[in-house]
């Protein structure tokens, strides 16, 4: 089963960056991921893309003011199956 959801508590997060980390070209730390949330609340979504439970895709939109900014990431192993 295939589910894409918004971030849901500190598992969540530590799995989003395990996953960025392994397909962004720059690493980040959980605590840096919290920091870049709390600096844009209600202007951000972060999700999480789940195949069989486990995450293997990460994505984010955020909105300040008349600019926008979104991005996603899927492990290699998971591309092309609809994330």
């Amino acid at each position: 089963m295939t589910e894409v959801r918004p971030l849901a508590g500190a598992d969540d997060v530590a799995a989003w960056v395990d996953v960025h980390n392994q397909v962004a070209p720059v690493p980040i730390t959980s605590a840096e991921l919290e920091a870049y949330r709390d600096a844009l609340p209600g202007n951000e979504l972060h999700l999480v893309a789940l195949a069989d439970e486990a995450v293997v895709g990460v994505g984010f939109v955020t909105v300040e003011g008349d600019e926008s900014e979104a991005w996603i990431g899927v492990l290699p192993a998971s591309r092309r199956r609809g994330f």
